[in-house]
């Protein structure tokens, strides 16, 4: 029984451990949201539903997984981004 708790301890550790990778930057977020300029920022799995991101520089930056539904992304430098995964439909892109 002792085992079987031990090895179930495990596992949640190691899960709650691979989400935590999986999660944007909350440092890198706040500087996008004041400043518009995160270059090489882990902003994965982040919610930017209708954000004005316009003229934002996310070049290299990682957002795969992001939610950029109807996120303004007029001007945006989306150079080298990860983008796979991300949602972006009726988003605003015009570089």
């Amino acid at each position: 029984m002792k085992a079987k708790n031990l090895l179930g301890t495990a596992f949640l550790i190691i899960l709650l451990m691979g989400s935590s990778a999986s999660a944007y930057n909350p440092t890198h977020l706040n500087r996008l949201l004041q400043t518009k300029q995160c270059s090489s920022c882990d902003l994965t799995f982040a919610d930017f539903r209708g954000k004005d991101l316009s003229g934002a520089d996310l070049s290299f930056s990682d957002l795969r997984g992001a939610n950029l539904y109807r996120a303004n992304l007029n001007g945006a430098n989306l150079q080298g981004a990860k983008l796979s995964g991300a949602t972006m439909p009726d988003g605003n892109v015009h570089p």
